[in-house]
C-alpha cells in the first residue's frame, strides 16, 4: 500500500496492480460496438455451465463469437478435455471453409472448467490447432469471457420458461435449447440494436420471430398420412431445434419427441398431472434421436443446415409418430 504513496511511480498500471480493488468499469454499448472483431467467427469465447445433476446430460458447453454476439450450445454428459475437444472439432467442421478461426479463449476460473482443464484441453489439441494456426488463450483480465455472460443470460431464460409452463428439471435441456435459440433472434446492446442472428447470417429475422411460440404450450398435429376424420393428437411443445425451427414436441400418450413444422398452438399454460416427465421420452427419427448426445449436439450447434422455409417441402411433420 506504500507504493500509491510514492511521487516517482507513475505507471498507471504499477498503481493498478497493488490497488486489488481495481475493478474495470463497464463499457458502454457505444464502446463495445466499436471494438468488436469485424469478422464472424474470429474470436470465440467459450466456456461449461452446469445443469441439474440427475440429468444424463447435466452440462452445456457455450461458444459464443465476439463480432456477432451469436451463439452455440452443445450439451454434454462430461467437461474433461477430450469432450470438449470433439465439441470444437465439431464445430469448426461445419464452419464455411472461408472462415478463420483465430482465438478461441476461456475464461479457465470456472470451478467446473478451469485452468487445469485448459491445460489438458491445450496439450491434447496441439497438433490439431497448430495446423490451422487457431490459438487457445485464456481471456485477458481487461475483459469479460463472454461466454460467461450468456451462461447467466441462458439460466435465467431457461428458468423463467420452465417455471411458467411449471415444468420440472427434466425439461431443462429444451429450456436451455430455446433460451439460446431465441436469444440470437433479439435485439443486442453491443450490437447497436440489431440482432446476433442478422450480424451473423446477414438476415431479416421477422420470419424467425414469427414462429416463436409459448414454451410449455400445447400444439395440435396430425399425422401426414391420417385420414381426416381422425383428430389432431396434442402434444406439448418444447421449443425449436434452431432459431425459427422446426419445432420439437412431445407426445405424452406415446412418450415419443418429434420435429414438425407446422401445427396449431394453444398458447395457454396449464399444469400437468404430477410425475410428468420428459426424461425417459424417446425420439420418432430414430437415426439421430437413439442417442441424445447427436440430436442434442447437431441440430442446436449448426442450424444453418436446416432450411427454414413454407414451401410445401417441410409441409407436416418431418417424421411420422410411431403408434
Amino acid at each position: 500500500k506504500h507504493l500509491k504513496n510514492l511521487p516517482n511511480l507513475s505507471c498507471r498500471g504499477c498503481l493498478r496492480s497493488v490497488n486489488h480493488k481495481h475493478v474495470h468499469k463497464r463499457r458502454d454499448a457505444t464502446v463495445r460496438n466499436a471494438t468488436r472483431p469485424i469478422q464472424r467467427n474470429q474470436i470465440i469465447h467459450a466456456d461449461y455451465g452446469a445443469m441439474d445433476s440427475r440429468l444424463a446430460l447435466k452440462y452445456f458447453f457455450v461458444m459464443v463469437d465476439a463480432s456477432t454476439r451469436y451463439s452455440w450450445v452443445t450439451f454434454t454428459d462430461s467437461t474433461d478435455s477430450e469432450m470438449t475437444r470433439d465439441v470444437i472439432e465439431m464445430w469448426y467442421s461445419r464452419l464455411p471453409e472461408q472462415e478463420k478461426v483465430r482465438e478461441i479463449r476461456f475464461d479457465g476460473a470456472s470451478s467446473i472448467w478451469g485452468l487445469r482443464q485448459y491445460e489438458d484441453l491445450t496439450a491434447l489439441m496441439n497438433e490439431w490447432s497448430k495446423k490451422r494456426n487457431i490459438k487457445f488463450v485464456l481471456t485477458p483480465e481487461s475483459e469479460q469471457n463472454l461466454a460467461e455472460a450468456r451462461i447467466r443470460q441462458l439460466r435465467k431464460s431457461a428458468k423463467a420458461m420452465r417455471m411458467h409452463a411449471k415444468l420440472d428439471y427434466t425439461y431443462q435441456i429444451h429450456a436451455f435449447r430455446y433460451a439460446n435459440n431465441t436469444s440470437v433472434l433479439v435485439p443486442h446492446e453491443a450490437l447497436g440494436g440489431r440482432a446476433p442472428f442478422m450480424e451473423y447470417h446477414a438476415k431479416n429475422v421477422n420470419k424467425y420471430l414469427a414462429r416463436l411460440r409459448v414454451f410449455g404450450s400445447k400444439v395440435y398435429i396430425k399425422r401426414k398420412d391420417a385420414p381426416k376424420s381422425e383428430p389432431s393428437a396434442a402434444h406439448l411443445f418444447l421449443g425449436t431445434v434452431g432459431p425459427g425451427g422446426p419445432y420439437v414436441v412431445l407426445n405424452h400418450a406415446t412418450n415419443r419427441l418429434k420435429r414438425v413444422w407446422h401445427g396449431v398452438f394453444d398458447e395457454t399454460i396449464t399444469p400437468l398431472s404430477e410425475g410428468v416427465s420428459v426424461v425417459d421420452a424417446q425420439w420418432d427419427d430414430e437415426e439421430e434421436g437413439a442417442d441424445m448426445m447427436s440430436w442434442d449436439m447437431s441440430p442446436t450447434l449448426f442450424e444453418e443446415v436446416i432450411s427454414v422455409t413454407d414451401d410445401n417441402s417441410n409441409a407436416g411433420t418431418e417424421e411420422s409418430e410411431s403408434e
